[in-house]
C-alpha cells in the first residue's frame, strides 16, 4: 500500500511538469518575433544543495556535500526528490554532533584522532554519513576539536577534502 501511495504521487508530480502558457502579449522585455531569445544565465539562487568541492578543495562537512541529488534538475519532480537527500544529510550530520556531545560529556574531550571519531562516533552510533562524491573523502580534524567548547554545526571538525 505504501508504495502504491508513492507511486501516484510521483505519478500525479510529473504529469505537472508541462510548460507555461505563452504569454497573451508582448513585454517591453521580450525579444521582437523572428529574434532568436536570450538565454537566462543557469545560475539558480534557490539552490538546496551547494556546488562539489574543487580541486583539492577542504570544505566543511554539512548538509549539501553528498553526492545524492547534486545532478537532478530542478523542477517539480527535481526539487522535492533534492530536498528529501539534504533532509536526510541534516538528520546524518544531526546524529554526529550528538554522538559528539555525548563522547564529550562522558570522556571530557572530543575524540583525539579521525580513526577514533570514526570507530566511536561513527561506527558506535551506526551513523552513515552521505556517500562523497569520487575523489573527495571525509577527515577528522582533531586539533580544531580540542579548540571547540562545544560542537558547531557550521564550522564542523568533520571535513571533507578532495576533488570531483
Amino acid at each position: 500500500m505504501r508504495y502504491a501511495s508513492v507511486a501516484l504521487l510521483l505519478t500525479l508530480l510529473l504529469g505537472c511538469g508541462g510548460k507555461d502558457p505563452a504569454p497573451s502579449k508582448p513585454d517591453a522585455t521580450s525579444p521582437p518575433q523572428g529574434a532568436p531569445a536570450a538565454k537566462a544565465p543557469a545560475v539558480d539562487p534557490n539552490k538546496l544543495l551547494p556546488e562539489p568541492p574543487g580541486e583539492s578543495a577542504r570544505v566543511p562537512a554539512k548538509p549539501g556535500v553528498g553526492e545524492k541529488g547534486r545532478d537532478i534538475e530542478h523542477g517539480p519532480v527535481g526539487t522535492p526528490i533534492k530536498a528529501l537527500f539534504q533532509v536526510k544529510e541534516i538528520l546524518d550530520f544531526a546524529r554526529v554532533a550528538q554522538a559528539m556531545e555525548f563522547y564529550k560529556a562522558v570522556y571530557g574531550h572530543y575524540p583525539k584522532t579521525h580513526e577514533e571519531f570514526m570507530r566511536e562516533i561513527v561506527e558506535k552510533n551506526d551513523i552513515t554519513l552521505p556517500k562523497l562524491p569520487a575523489g573527495s573523502r571525509y577527515a577528522y580534524d582533531a586539533e580544531k576539536a580540542a579548540k571547540m567548547s562545544s560542537y558547531d554545526a557550521e564550522d564542523p571538525p568533520l571535513l571533507v577534502e578532495g576533488t570531483r
